[in-house]
């Protein structure tokens, strides 16, 4: 088996992207390692998601069993970004994080 790592080479738009070059991050509203761009993004995504959008969103999800489904009724509720493993994981006590809450915070 061979093994190759490559950059993506979409082209000059994809280079310029991951180089953060200032005009690539116009055009795509920030650099994906800026948590201040990730920051904003998700309190935009939140604004749109309103209670409709996020029961939608719980009805195409395929809830496993043992799965706690308290968690996306939580995300439903109150709303937030969902986690990935919301229909999965009966170990955490994790729920949906708040998108745009004054909470949302840089990491330590």
């Amino acid at each position: 088996m061979e093994l190759i790592v490559s950059h993506p080479s979409a082209g000059p738009v994809v280079g310029d992207y991951l180089a953060a070059d200032a005009k690539a991050l116009d055009f795509f509203g920030g650099h994906f390692t800026s948590f201040d761009a990730f920051a904003e993004k998700a309190r935009r995504v939140d604004g749109r998601f309103d209670r409709a959008a996020r029961e939608r969103a719980v009805e195409a999800i395929i809830t496993p069993e043992g799965a706690d489904p308290a968690r996306l009724e939580h995300f439903v509720e109150q709303g937030g970004c969902p986690d990935s493993t919301a229909a999965r994981s009966t170990a955490s006590t994790r729920r949906s994080r708040p998108c745009a809450s004054p909470r949302l915070s840089k990491p330590g």
